[in-house]
């Protein structure tokens, strides 16, 4: 296979994973879909001119039916891409045991009920990241996982179903941290098959939990060095579109999301140079690239998550929410009125260390060309 026929079918994987989501997610994290992305990438993919007409969007069983039609005409495609052998992932059960706070256990179990109507569209349903580590911090939100069965995947009836099951689910995600910026991930056992590791790489796979119990699939690895790379460059021209005194403006959603995005660059650039790992692995792994004084102002800014106590302040207001049906509206409200003035204290005693921000990610871009020229190490 040439290479621009690798890359054409890759994006259109990729474009078709991240509609999957967007759509299941409905709307939650906010943002629009421009579905024409996905137009281009079908239409490369097969083969046939980007001037045809797109397939209409404007309603949920529209977007639903494109979705399925694409996981089908993906099993053929994809006949011809080449992967790794596969690996099988065993996944622990959640114990709800090792979740203290009333609220998070609340916010966890309220996920597990709204997958346990999804059971048989599901490979797995679960958590991911440092709430499955139990390494989580006052900062962490909750990060959840979807893998929906081939079958779900290519059924315009049950994607509506588990969009209805993944909007409940969402709602315990952002009663919990109305902060949050992203919804439940979500792929297909398709994705499994030719799996691109830019999504999440395969150790978190491995550590994630599922909340119907312990649970085991294959999942076979593509080469994504494009996506990865394009994941890294775009997070970090995003970072560096802001300044300290931007953050200082902004409202409380938009500091976490950059402070977030930048506790990820490191793991989003070993990735890029194809050495993808856990994020929370990520930090010890980067010294033969960055150098140290970089690194310590990484791990003073990462020292935030510890002292975190937002969450304490969204507690106070967890009834209301409840009341509201947790609605995406209510939630960003409440985010909004609640928190700003906490950020803006704390943003003035931080600034010198925001300030530094733009530095820190400024080296991970140099390293990333250096890299890409044939250097590896820092001089």
């Amino acid at each position: 296979m040439t290479i621009e026929r690798h890359r054409a079918l890759a994006a259109f994987q990729w474009e078709l994973r991240a509609s999957l989501e967007f759509f299941l997610n409905n709307g939650w994290y906010g943002g629009t879909r421009d579905w024409s992305r996905l137009h281009e990438a079908q239409a490369a993919a097969c083969g046939k001119s980007r001037s045809a007409s797109p397939r209409g969007t404007d309603s949920p069983a529209e977007q639903a039916a494109w979705i399925a039609d694409c996981y089908s005409q993906w099993v053929a495609l994809s006949e011809t891409l080449s992967s790794e052998g596969p690996a099988e992932v065993r996944c622990e059960a959640v114990d709800l045991s090792h979740y203290g706070e009333a609220r998070l256990r609340r916010a966890i179990e309220g996920l597990a009920a709204a997958f346990d109507q999804s059971v048989e569209s599901c490979l797995f349903a679960g958590l991911h990241g440092s709430m499955a580590t139990l390494d989580y911090t006052p900062y962490s939100d909750i990060d959840a996982l979807v893998v929906l069965t081939p079958e779900a995947a290519t059924d315009p009836d049950r994607l509506l179903d588990i969009r209805r099951q993944t909007t409940r689910a969402c709602s315990h995600l952002y009663a919990y941290d109305p902060l949050q910026h992203h919804g439940v991930f979500a792929c297909t056992g398709y994705d499994l098959r030719y799996y691109p590791e830019a999504f999440l790489p395969l150790a978190t796979l491995q550590r994630a939990k599922g909340f119907s119990g312990a649970c085991s699939f294959d999942v076979a690895v593509r080469n994504s060095a494009d996506e990865a790379h394009d994941n890294f460059r775009r997070v970090t021209s995003a970072i560096l579109s802001r300044s300290a005194l931007d953050l200082c403006k902004a409202d409380a959603r938009l500091v976490k999301l950059t402070l977030s995005a930048c506790y990820l660059v490191p793991c989003l650039f070993l990735g890029a140079i194809g050495e993808f790992c856990y994020k929370g692995d990520s930090f010890g792994r980067i010294g033969t690239y960055i150098d140290r004084e970089t690194l310590d102002v990484l791990t003073e800014l990462s020292r935030i998550r510890d002292t975190w106590s937002f969450s304490q302040t969204f507690a106070r207001y967890e009834g209301t929410l409840q009341r509201c049906g947790l609605s995406p509206r209510w939630i960003r409200r409440v985010a909004r009125s609640t928190t700003d003035k906490l950020f803006l204290a704390t943003l003035r005693e931080r600034r010198e260390l925001l300030d530094r921000i733009p530095a820190v990610v400024s080296a991970f871009v140099t390293a990333l060309d250096r890299h890409e020229e044939g250097g590896t190490h820092v001089e």
